[in-house]
């Protein structure tokens, strides 16, 4: 999600909707985590976020990933040349966050 106030109100539906599915459909389905994107490092806002989010009683029992997507211009390019962001430029600082994020989730499985 970015971090944003619009993206924090989308989440808390998002679990709203995971919430219904559980109980009142009885899907057997979790949310493995929340993972930053689109993040811009010298936005104190996005930095803000970032760290009250977690700590938000709506929010407490939900992983937040370590590993955050940077907003990237490869990453807004990969898909008009039909290639993932590692074939596109795999040295950029995205295409490490989205490694770093794949091990990340690994280790969660």
């Amino acid at each position: 999600m970015q971090p944003d106030f619009l993206s924090s109100v989308g989440l808390g539906l998002l679990l709203d909707r995971l919430d219904y599915l559980k109980g009142e459909l009885e899907f057997k389905i979790k949310c493995l985590g929340v993972v930053f994107t689109r993040v811009r490092g010298h936005v104190a806002f996005h930095k803000e976020t970032m760290e009250r989010l977690p700590h938000e009683k709506a929010f407490k029992k939900l992983h937040f990933f370590k590993t955050v997507i940077p907003e990237n211009i490869a990453i807004s390019e990969a898909p008009m040349s039909a290639k993932p962001i590692a074939l596109y430029d795999g040295s950029a600082s995205g295409a490490e966050a989205f490694r770093a994020l794949a091990t990340e989730v690994l280790g969660r499985l």
